[in-house]
């Protein structure tokens, strides 16, 4: 049975879910050239670096509701997950899960 790369991103990101147009532009925006690309283990960076950005773009939620259905976001589990795709994929989940600080500049004053 093949897939789509598209179909394969929304397997990557499963029990969560996104809309299929932030899919298409995680994928774009990961460098994927045609979502209609049959999935391959070539594709699974790609696949993985696009998962990433949309369950890095959840982390700063608690809940989801559109329409008649909704769900919920557990932070730790999602570090989790995008820890898991770095480790299976060659990323380095500190440099993606790092937060950067803001700061009022008052050590220059």
């Amino acid at each position: 049975m093949d897939i789509t790369i598209l179909e394969a991103l929304m397997a990557e990101i499963e029990p969560y879910t996104a809309a299929q147009v932030v899919c298409k532009k995680a994928l774009m925006d990961a460098g994927c050239e045609s979502i209609d690309t049959t999935y391959s283990t070539d594709c699974k960076k790609t696949v993985a670096k696009a998962a990433i950005n949309i369950l890095k773009k959840m982390l700063v939620l608690s809940s989801d509701s559109q329409g008649k259905s909704s769900q919920s976001f557990n932070i730790e589990g999602l570090k989790k997950r995008i820890k898991a795709l770095c480790a299976e994929n060659g990323l380095d989940a500190d440099e993606i899960l790092e937060i950067s600080s803001i700061t009022d500049g008052s050590m220059y004053w």
